[in-house]
């Protein structure tokens, strides 16, 4: 009988086996001494097994066992939620019985998960409410941070006016989710600047809402991730080419990055944003114009940014391993 390997991590991982940015932050956390065990969710229930138990005055004991490992759940004091895979059912659930046994299996796993006394880097209900952008603006103006003028439709009326009474207007996706499948990965809708052309096709708005903003000139951008009370800068000159003017991820290899310094007030707005939204971790997108004002874009709380560490020098890694552990601000 193989031998049982029982571990007692003070970290657990959720993510997906080739996550960079969660090699980077395990590391992190191994380097110190921290316990560590990695899972992937895509390995439950068919590759994975969870037993809890609830008696008496105790609270939860609960043991995920995969492959020859053990993970015993009550030492975990962080859960550092990345970018796990969608559960693995087996294919021959369908229809209502496969949309029971996923609802089954995301309040099994999920309550327990979310019943363990850690903190969580960040919890995904609160990710979930974050991904609301006509949120996070309200959020940001509210923390003092200027942002765009920006108008949600689906009327094609409303749309053409909003074109009307602005030099420039962009086109950005509510939901950043991928329209069409590509040679490699699926392709997401960039931002994109309002032509002639696409105006002549605005009656297609009604199919959906959509969300406009006033284009708003450009120095340079920067992505500021907030870990926990810190603050990581890193700018970029995405004018010196047209065709990352716009969106600077069309071309976002050839870009070099350096860390910058953002004012105090705008670091901290940034924070409370973040804080706000329930997130303790999130990559805040900002443009600062040609006059030094900062405007608010968006906040991504699974933003990437390994990156910016490798280029820009940003210790992003050791804080978010700091914050789950249980030593950072």
């Amino acid at each position: 009988m193989p031998e049982i390997n029982l571990a007692r991590p003070r970290v657990l991982v959720l993510t997906q086996p080739d996550d960079v940015h969660a090699d980077r932050v395990i590391g992190e956390l191994r380097a110190r001494g921290t316990s560590v065990a990695r899972f992937d969710l895509a390995d439950y229930p068919m590759a994975a097994t969870l037993t809890a138990t609830l008696t008496g005055d105790r609270p939860w004991r609960a043991a995920l066992r995969h492959g020859e490992t053990v993970v015993d759940l009550a030492e975990v004091r962080g859960v550092y939620y990345r970018r796990p895979r969608a559960f693995g059912l087996p294919d021959a659930l369908k229809g209502l019985e496969r949309e029971f046994a996923l609802a089954e299996t995301r309040r099994g796993i999920g309550g327990l998960l979310r019943s363990l006394p850690a903190r969580w880097v960040s919890h995904p209900e609160k990710l979930t409410t974050a991904q609301y952008k006509p949120l996070q603006l309200t959020v940001a103006r509210r923390r003092g941070l200027r942002v765009p003028d920006t108008l949600v439709t689906n009327d094609p009326d409303a749309a053409r006016a909003f074109l009307r009474e602005r030099d420039r207007v962009v086109y950005k996706s509510l939901s950043g989710r991928p329209v069409a499948k590509g040679a490699r990965v699926p392709q997401v809708v960039m931002t994109t600047e309002i032509t002639d052309e696409h105006a002549a096709h605005l009656d297609r708005v009604r199919v959906t809402p959509c969300l406009f903003q006033e284009y708003v000139k450009k120095d340079h951008e920067i992505r500021a991730v907030v870990v926990g009370r810190e603050v990581f800068a890193a700018a970029v000159d995405s004018q010196a080419s047209a065709h990352t003017a716009v969106d600077w991820r069309f071309d976002a290899p050839g870009l070099d990055w350096s860390a910058c310094e953002l004012p105090e007030p705008v670091a901290r707005a940034c924070v409370e944003v973040v804080a706000d939204l329930g997130l303790a971790f999130g990559a805040v997108d900002l443009i600062v114009t040609p006059a030094g004002d900062h405007v608010f874009l968006e906040v991504n709380g699974n933003g990437q940014w390994l990156w910016l560490e490798e280029e820009a020098g940003l210790p992003i890694g050791a804080a978010i391993a700091n914050l789950l552990a249980g030593e950072g601000p």
